[in-house]
């Protein structure tokens, strides 16, 4: 007999399809075996398999983790990059 595996999605609306494309680019390294993630427009999408429910819990942790951290290191950078666009553009 197979063992039945256990799956979980999440999925994030962003603000901008550039947020959802960093928050993506910041979970990569930790996805590995356990997890997948798209984007697709401004929706970024987490699927993660397990073998058992603590297996599981504990992947879906770590990723809500990493997904906040990444978050919080946009938002304070929001200004950062609006500021660096509009150094960029040219004045009327």
């Amino acid at each position: 007999m197979t063992a039945r595996r256990l799956r979980a999605t999440l999925t994030r609306a962003c603000a901008s399809e550039d947020m959802a494309g960093a928050l993506l680019r910041s979970l990569a390294p930790d996805n590995g075996r356990y997890a997948t993630a798209t984007v697709e427009g401004k929706v970024l999408t987490l699927h993660v398999e397990a073998a058992t429910p603590g297996e599981l819990r504990r992947t879906m942790d770590d990723l809500l983790a990493c997904l906040s951290t990444a978050e919080k290191v946009w938002a304070k950078a929001s200004p950062i990059r609006d500021d660096t666009r509009s150094a960029r553009r040219p004045t009327p």
